[in-house]
C-alpha cells in the first residue's frame, strides 16, 4: 500500500531555499574576487603597450572563466561541506561537473568588460590628454563598475547550485529506497521566463526528467540543458516522498 506524500526527512533538503544565502554568500565572495583579479590583470595588460590604451590585449574568456572555476570550486566546497555535509552525501564529484560547466555561462563579462573600456576610450581620446584617456579606461574596468554583474551572476549561480546540491541529497535518498516524485516551482513573479512559467507544477518521477521548452532537465539549472534554459534561472524543485522499497543494491540501475 502507498502510504502518502510526507515531509522530507533528515538528509534530504525540502522546498524552501534554506542553504540559498549561504551559497549566494560564498558565490558572491568567490565572484567578486575572480572578476577583481581579472580586471585588475587585463587592466595592466592594455595599459602597458604604450601611451594609448590597448584594449587587444585584454585578457580573454578562457581566462575569466579559469580565475572564476578555480574560485567558485573551493567555495562551493566549503560551504557545501558546511550545509550538507551531515548528510553523508558526497557532493565533490558533483562541484566538479557543476564547475566544468561554469564557462558557458560566464562569456558575458569579457564583452561587458571590453563595451565598457570602448566606450570610455571614445569619449577620452578626443581631449588629446593621455593621462585623461588612461584614468577613463581603468575606472570604466574597476571592478566596482561590475556589482551589479556580480550581484547577478551571483544570486543565478546559487539557485543553480543549491538545486544541483538538493538534487544529489535527494538522489541518495532514492538509492536507499525511498519513491520520489519532484514538481518544478518557479518564483512566480513577472521575470520568469516563459518556458518556466509553462512548466510550474510539472510532477514526474524523480528518475524523468521536466521537460521544459521542448528539452528534458533533471532539475532546474541542469548543466545538461541548454545555456538558455540555465543562466538565470531561479526555479527550484519540490521532492515528494513516499513509501519506503528495497534498496538499490551499488552499482545496479532501474
Amino acid at each position: 500500500m502507498t502510504s502518502p506524500a510526507k515531509s522530507v526527512p533528515t538528509g534530504v533538503p525540502g522546498g524552501s531555499f534554506s542553504a540559498e544565502d549561504a551559497t549566494e554568500a560564498a558565490l558572491h565572495g568567490a565572484f567578486t574576487g575572480a572578476l577583481t583579479a581579472w580586471l585588475t590583470a587585463s587592466t595592466s595588460a592594455i595599459m602597458s603597450g604604450g601611451m594609448v590604451p590597448d584594449l587587444a590585449m585584454m585578457l580573454g574568456p578562457a581566462v575569466w572563466a579559469s580565475y572564476a572555476k578555480f574560485r567558485v570550486r573551493n567555495a562551493l566546497r566549503t560551504v557545501w561541506l558546511k550545509v550538507f555535509g551531515r548528510t553523508g552525501t558526497d557532493l565533490r564529484g558533483y562541484i566538479d561537473t557543476y564547475t566544468e560547466a561554469l564557462p558557458n555561462r560566464l562569456d558575458g563579462l569579457p564583452e561587458l568588460a571590453n563595451r565598457h573600456a570602448s566606450q570610455a576610450l571614445a569619449q577620452a581620446l578626443p581631449t588629446g590628454d593621455v593621462e585623461e584617456i588612461r584614468k577613463a579606461v581603468q575606472d570604466a574596468l574597476a571592478p566596482s563598475a561590475f556589482d551589479g554583474y556580480v550581484n547577478r551572476l551571483a544570486a543565478s549561480e546559487a539557485s543553480i547550485s543549491v538545486n544541483a546540491a538538493r538534487h544529489e541529497l535527494a538522489m541518495t535518498a532514492y538509492r536507499e529506497g525511498v519513491r520520489i516524485d519532484k514538481v518544478w516551482r518557479t518564483r512566480r513573479d513577472d521575470r520568469v521566463r516563459h518556458t518556466h512559467e509553462k512548466a510550474e507544477g510539472q510532477q514526474v518521477p524523480f528518475t524523468a526528467p521536466f521537460w521544459v521548452g521542448g528539452v528534458p532537465m533533471a532539475h532546474p539549472g541542469d548543466p545538461t540543458a541548454p545555456i538558455h534554459e540555465v543562466a538565470n534561472c531561479r526555479c527550484k524543485v519540490d521532492y515528494k516522498l513516499h513509501e519506503v522499497r528495497p534498496a538499490i543494491p551499488a552499482g545496479v540501475r532501474r
